[in-house]
């Protein structure tokens, strides 16, 4: 059996927290082979997962067998491969085989220092096609400053595609009765680097206010980024034309009211799982 070190922030609310767990999720599926154990690590500012879930105890278990290993071993622990799920700046050699998992990035050339980590790595794990190019085409021209000789600097290593599992969910019909011929939905993050403002400024045919647009935003809270969240919202609110509907579909327990002039945006109290109905007037 195989000793498999996992480091990445699988107890956060965040996308590589969710990819980290996924990644735990298929190697709980041959526990026979893999002997895990777990480095947790922060993401940002993001808050930690608090379901009391089956999982959440399976984790919990997981750290404390790590712990229990680390001490027998007067905290030198041996591991036979490590599984980073994280951005590359953060990679290490922690054990003979190193797999680095990241999403990449959204352009098509790597920064330099990624390449070097890369040469940490034995293999590199991607969710998609353009973050293996980014990887694969990122190119340099390099100086030795032993030898003044140039030489090509790029990745080295093998990089491999592995998609985000897609899960099999029944459709649910929301009966909204809208009444508008053309409608528009947003599935996104309401919060700061998201972009909503000029989301809205589209939708509104470019800030065109005299039209009546239906906007269907699907909102998400994180605790410990509530205040910046609050900011970020009312300068949203400034791009949305009048007369137009709000829908926010909650998956969170916390309540956000905010006043903005003759705009209010409230939501309803811990009512988790619920579409909340808004209407900004003239």
């Amino acid at each position: 059996m195989k000793k498999v070190f996992v480091k990445g922030p699988f107890l956060t609310q965040s996308g590589y927290g969710h990819h980290a767990r996924t990644l735990l999720r298929a190697l709980r599926t041959r526990e026979d082979l893999f002997d895990i154990y777990l480095h947790p690590i922060n993401w940002g500012k993001t808050s930690w997962i608090w379901e009391d879930s089956e999982e959440r105890k399976w984790i919990d278990s997981l750290l404390q067998k790590t712990i229990a290993h680390a001490t027998e071993s007067n905290n030198q622990p041996e591991y036979d491969v490590s599984v980073q799920v994280t951005i590359p700046n953060e990679w290490e050699k922690l054990a003979p085989i190193n797999i680095g998992v990241t999403a990449g990035i959204e352009t098509t050339q790597i920064a330099p220092n990624w390449i070097e980590k890369s040469f940490l790595m034995d293999k590199i794990l991607t969710i998609s096609k353009h973050a293996v190019n980014s990887f694969v085409n990122t190119v340099y021209q390099a100086t030795n400053n032993q030898t003044g000789q140039q030489f090509s600097f790029k990745c080295e290593k093998p990089v491999e595609c592995i998609h985000y599992p897609v899960r099999q969910v029944e459709t649910k019909k929301l009966n909204l009765d809208l009444t508008t011929d053309f409608n528009f939905l947003c599935v996104a993050q309401w919060g700061p680097r998201k972009n909503i403002e000029n989301t809205f400024n589209a939708i509104s045919c470019d800030g065109d206010t005299s039209t009546n647009d239906m906007v269907t935003i699907f909102s998400t809270g994180i605790a410990k980024n509530k205040n910046a969240q609050n900011k970020a919202i009312p300068e949203s609110l400034k791009f949305i034309p009048k007369n137009s509907f709000i829908f926010i579909l909650k998956i969170h327990k916390l309540a956000t009211v905010i006043s903005l002039n003759d705009v209010i945006f409230s939501s309803t109290d811990k009512v988790p799982n619920e579409i909340s109905f808004f209407f900004i007037e003239d």
